[in-house]
């Protein structure tokens, strides 16, 4: 039996339920699109503002921009320091 800690990475679980949903995106695209999502939690969006965002990033033939969630969370956070008066 291994005594000490597990070596690597530490398991993100919410990156493996990306991995999980979106089996044909690369890599980076789930590292763009957790990012998106952990800027969304960050300034305690709701579940109903983040599905506006993920829609208005869906195309007409219903794939999904990342970067074009990725955007529009970034839009969001600036919007919400905007309003802070946050530096």
């Amino acid at each position: 039996m291994p005594i000490g800690r597990k070596r690597g990475r530490p398991r993100n679980a919410r990156l493996d339920l990306y991995r999980d949903i979106f089996k044909e995106w690369s890599p980076r695209t789930l590292a763009r699109y957790q990012r998106a999502m952990e800027m969304l939690i960050s300034i305690n969006y709701t579940k109903e503002q983040t599905k506006e965002i993920l829609r208005q990033a869906t195309r007409p033939n219903g794939t999904m921009s990342v970067a074009r969630v990725e955007h529009l969370a970034e839009l969001a956070v600036s919007e919400f320091v905007d309003k802070k008066n946050l530096p």
